[in-house]
């Protein structure tokens, strides 16, 4: 079995990504330890040839190609691991300085989340928009309304729960009778979130399903969030 031929970086500087962020590539990890060493000699280099030197200056008559610690001469995914992690600057062949390349790095994500914060909110806007629109479009005269019934008060306190999710501004309810203490107990954390984030709730309650133990407790707790909760003789009921 022949042995694959070695990797071959592309010919001429690479391109600059626009975030250091998206260029990360996912290599192998012994091929990300080996450039990330060399890289890291690279860049010591660069910074040495940068500094004063107290010797005489080198004679150009043998010299041939690029001088030592030149950015020309290092590999092209050397000098891409630098470039992407702004410590190269490739197009002065220069080397900056930790410090300024993590300002530029942090600067490039600052930027970032801005955009992304300003998409969704574009986008939330736009949601909304259409669901108001809703309404307007609904065509008038009879209506088909689609009603669920359970048998099951578990399976309906998960779907009543998912709907309190999805509510986004008034929801309206008739109770003709309320479940045990501990059961109003859970939901009336539920309920008191619907009313923190500014849902109209409105109840229709019949007198009769005030009289369970609890009730009064539960109901007070909600009109002192803002619900408005209206006790009449008797409710409609199934």
């Amino acid at each position: 079995m022949r042995p694959k031929p070695p990797h071959q970086p592309p010919e001429g500087p690479p391109a600059v990504p626009e975030c250091a962020s998206d260029a990360y590539r996912r290599e192998p990890a012994d091929e990300h330890r080996r450039i990330l060493a060399a890289a890291r000699a690279a860049y010591e280099t660069l910074t040495r040839r940068t500094e004063p030197s107290s010797g005489p200056p080198a004679s150009g008559a043998g010299a041939q190609g690029p001088p030592p610690g030149d950015p020309g001469a290092l590999p092209g995914d050397v000098r891409r691991w630098l470039t992407e992690r702004r410590l190269l600057d490739e197009a002065c062949r220069q080397v900056r300085s930790p410090q300024r390349a993590l300002h530029e790095l942090l600067d490039e994500h600052r930027s970032r989340i801005d955009r992304y914060r300003e998409e969704l909110h574009r986008g939330l806007e736009a949601v909304d928009d259409v669901l108001r629109l809703i309404p307007v479009m609904t065509p008038f005269g009879r209506e088909i309304v689609e009603a669920e019934f359970f048998d099951d008060r578990t399976r309906l306190r998960k779907r009543m729960e998912d709907l309190d999710t999805l509510c986004r501004e008034q929801l309206l309810g008739m109770r003709t009778g309320f479940p045990a203490r501990e059961v109003l107990e859970e939901s009336l954390e539920s309920d008191l979130r619907l009313l923190e984030r500014g849902i109209d709730l409105r109840l229709l309650v019949a007198a009769r399903a005030m009289r369970r133990t609890g009730v009064t407790r539960y109901v007070s707790a909600l009109v002192d969030h803002g619900a408005r909760v209206r006790v009449v003789p008797t409710a409609p009921s199934t």
